[in-house]
C-alpha cells in the first residue's frame, strides 16, 4: 500500500509541477534542481524543454540519477545551503523537498541567488490532512511559514502558492475512480479523472508548491506584457495600479 502511495504522489507532483512552470518560458532557459531524493527527476524538467543541471549533496544520489537520465542533465554534488555557482547562473531553481524553515532557510537564500528569474519549492504540507498519518507526508512544513520566509528572502517578489492531494490517505489513490463505458469514459469517469489531478490554489494538499517570480513581467493597462523590468514596489501594487512608468532597478 505504500507503495501505491508512492506512486499515486509522485504522479500528482508531476500535475503541480506543471502547473508552477506553465508561465515560464522554456525555449534556452536554464534550470537547477537541488534535492535528487524527492522522486522528482531532472529529466522532467529537460522534457519540459529547459536545459537542466541536477545537484544533491550524496554522491549516490548522483550517480542513480545519472544513470538514468544520460548526458542529457548536467550534474554537480554540492550542499543546498551552500550552492557552488555564480550569482545569477541559472534563470530558475527548483528546491525540492528540503524541509525549509526559519532555522534552515539558508537553501532559499542560495536559490535566490544563483536565479535570476524564479524559484519554485516543493514541500510537505504540514497543514493537509494526511500529515495525521504516517510517511513523508509527516514530515512537512507550515505553509505560512514557507511565505513568509519567501517574503523575508525577496520582498518585492510575486508569489504563488498550489497544492495537490487534499484526499485523507484512505481515499489514496481511489479518489473517484474512473469509469469506462461501453463508448470511452462516462461522465462521472472525466470527473473522476478531474479530482485526482486536482491541482488547487489554496494550501490544503500533502503537496505544496510555492513559485517566487524575482521580476514578474510588468503589465500594461490593456494587459500586454513588456519587456521592461518592474519598479522594486510593483508586486505590492494594487492590479489597477501597474502601468508602464518610471522604471527603477529591480529588488532581489
Amino acid at each position: 500500500m505504500e507503495e501505491e502511495h508512492a506512486v499515486f504522489a509522485d504522479q500528482q507532483r508531476r500535475r503541480l509541477v506543471q502547473r508552477l512552470l506553465a508561465p515560464w518560458r522554456r525555449r534556452g532557459a536554464t534550470l537547477l534542481q537541488v534535492g535528487l531524493g524527492a522522486g522528482l527527476l531532472p529529466d522532467f524538467f529537460w522534457e519540459a524543454g529547459f536545459d537542466v543541471t541536477g545537484l544533491d549533496a550524496a554522491p549516490g544520489a548522483v550517480e542513480a540519477a545519472r544513470q538514468l537520465t544520460g548526458p542529457r542533465v548536467d550534474y554537480a554534488l554540492g550542499k543546498p545551503d551552500h550552492l557552488p555557482f555564480d550569482d545569477g547562473r541559472f534563470d530558475y531553481v527548483v528546491l525540492a523537498h528540503l524541509r525549509l524553515t526559519p532555522r534552515t532557510a539558508l537553501p532559499l537564500d542560495e536559490a535566490l541567488r544563483v536565479a535570476s528569474l524564479g524559484v519554485i519549492a516543493l514541500e510537505w504540507n504540514f497543514l493537509s490532512v494526511p500529515a495525521l498519518s504516517r510517511g513523508p507526508w509527516r514530515r512537512g512544513v507550515w505553509p505560512w511559514t514557507l511565505t513568509w520566509m519567501a517574503r523575508k528572502a525577496c520582498p518585492d517578489a510575486r508569489l504563488s502558492l498550489y497544492s495537490t492531494l487534499p484526499w485523507p490517505l484512505f481515499l489514496w489513490p481511489r479518489v473517484c475512480p474512473p469509469r469506462i463505458g461501453a463508448g470511452g469514459k462516462t461522465r462521472a469517469g472525466r470527473v473522476g479523472h478531474w479530482l485526482r489531478g486536482l491541482v488547487i490554489p489554496v494550501p490544503f494538499g500533502a503537496i505544496m508548491g510555492l513559485r517566487l517570480e524575482k521580476n514578474p513581467a510588468l503589465m500594461t493597462p490593456i494587459g500586454a506584457v513588456t519587456a521592461v523590468p518592474q519598479p522594486a514596489s510593483y508586486a505590492r501594487q494594487p492590479v489597477v495600479n501597474r502601468v508602464r512608468g518610471d522604471i527603477s532597478a529591480p529588488g532581489c
